[in-house]
């Protein structure tokens, strides 16, 4: 695959075309724009509409290399002047292709921790169903065993009392038996009462005798009954005891092991989740670093467009040193340049910029006249605009709501060239706003009053 950089008039250094190809091979495919030297119409206009972060990898390091009209009207240095921003634009597509493949070692990286988190959470969903459902079962049978144990309790109260009517009743009807026994031992007595008592009325006495014994007997056949079959509930609630026993300890010891399942899904899950948040976070750290490595490259690129102003300067003619404030009556600034703690990743970091807060949709102004030499969508800046203007100077304007510029307009300083936002990483509507000298980020307070001095921390890619 070529790179649009190829055809380029410049002698540019063997390295950087190399590594510029590279950077779109391996972070992301060329769009069909770049696939043609002569297309820069076409690069400005699909330019716009790159949102994706690779896609604006390749928009940076490659959509700078076509001459617009603009440029092409203006003399080309020697080679030989340039060599040192050659190497150090070399430099900064080695860093961007390492930054590139950090970012997708990074990405598969999160992908697979991603992925196994997600296994964690359907093998914990599963441990938590099954353990819930061993527990309600637990605590039913452990229900029935209660039940069958109150059963057990009142089958036996009730044999008791069976128990203790029967006895009575043998008892008595034994008594009735002995007194009429013993009563009946005087054959004298007996003959008495046969000569005393009417035949019709001794056969009614006799009979009513002998229904009260069939009475008797019966009563105590029934008891009889009664208390065998209370004595049959009783072991069968007894056995029913036992074995709801040994269930409710088997359901018991499952809900236990369901239990612990569990617990070590829920550890599976919180340390699968946990890699995952720590690959994100180094995603979003070499996307970062990509970001900003990008940028420089570009920022490098526009430099070596106008590296000599004694031999090189803009129509509008004016001078890298004198900057407009870029959002009109906003003077405030929330975060300076330098050392700080990021606000949306909450670790320590560099900020390159100033940040000027404003209203969403609040005009943004073009610092100085320059070229238009990147306009799109990059991870963390949001929507971003970069002009080169000329003396290794470029301007970077960050976190746009919109973008009203294209890759390779000339713009006018104070010319609106965009509105206030709050996309990419941001916290609330403001600007990002940095002034950078051959991809070095400096200080932009440097320009309304303060020491020029290049930003600390930031470190070359």
């Amino acid at each position: 695959m070529e790179c649009a950089l190829a055809d380029h008039p410049r002698r540019v250094h063997r390295r950087y075309r190399y590594r510029s190809c590279l950077i779109g091979t391996v972070v992301a495919p060329l769009p069909a724009g770049l696939m043609e030297s002569n297309s820069m119409r076409k690069l400005t206009a699909t330019s716009r509409t790159r949102t994706a972060v690779l896609a604006g990898v390749v928009a940076l390091a490659c959509v700078i290399g076509p001459q617009s009209s603009s440029w092409a009207k203006s003399p080309t240095p020697k080679p030989t002047r340039n060599k040192q921003l050659e190497h150090k634009i070399a430099a900064a597509a080695d860093g961007a292709e390492a930054a590139g493949i950090k970012v997708k070692q990074a990405r598969d990286t999160y992908t697979r921790r991603k992925g196994l988190a997600e296994k964690s959470l359907r093998s914990y969903q599963n441990a938590a169903a099954a353990s819930d459902a061993a527990h309600r079962r637990a605590v039913a049978v452990r229900a029935r065993y209660w039940q069958a144990v109150s059963n057990s309790r009142t089958s036996a109260a009730g044999l008791a009392q069976a128990q203790g009517v029967l006895q009575m009743t043998s008892a008595q009807y034994q008594q009735m038996v002995r007194n009429v026994y013993m009563g009946g031992s005087s054959l004298l007595q007996l003959g008495v009462v046969l000569d005393t008592i009417d035949p019709a009325d001794l056969a009614l006495r006799l009979q009513g005798f002998n229904a009260l014994g069939a009475a008797h007997d019966t009563r105590l056949h029934n008891l009889t009954n009664a208390r065998n079959d209370k004595a049959a509930r009783l072991s069968l609630a007894r056995a029913n005891v036992v074995a709801v026993a040994n269930l409710s300890g088997q359901l018991t010891a499952a809900d236990r092991q369901a239990a612990s399942s569990k617990i070590d899904a829920h550890h599976a899950l919180y340390v699968s989740k946990t890699a995952a948040a720590s690959a994100e976070r180094s995603l979003r750290a070499a996307r970062n670093a990509l970001s900003d490595a990008l940028v420089q490259l570009a920022a490098l690129r526009a430099s070596q467009r106008g590296v000599d102003t004694k031999s090189r300067t803009y129509s509008s003619g004016v001078r890298p040193g004198s900057l407009a404030w870029p959002v009109v009556g906003h003077t405030r600034i929330s975060s300076i340049a330098g050392s700080r703690v990021d606000p949306v990743l909450h670790r320590a970091g560099c900020h390159a910029g100033i940040d000027i807060p404003a209203g969403t949709g609040t005009p943004i102004h073009a610092a100085a006249s320059g070229i238009v030499v990147s306009a799109g969508t990059v991870r963390g800046y949001g929507n971003m605009t970069l002009i080169a203007h000329g003396g290794g100077m470029a301007t970077l304007y960050g976190h746009q709501s919109r973008i009203l510029v294209r890759v390779g307009q000339h713009v006018l300083k104070n010319q609106v060239i965009g509105k206030v936002g709050s996309t990419g990483w941001s916290t609330g509507p403001h600007l990002h706003f940095e002034v950078r000298l051959a991809g070095q980020p400096y200080n932009p307070l440097g320009w309304f009053g303060r020491s020029r001095t290049p930003v600390a921390c930031y470190r070359r890619h």
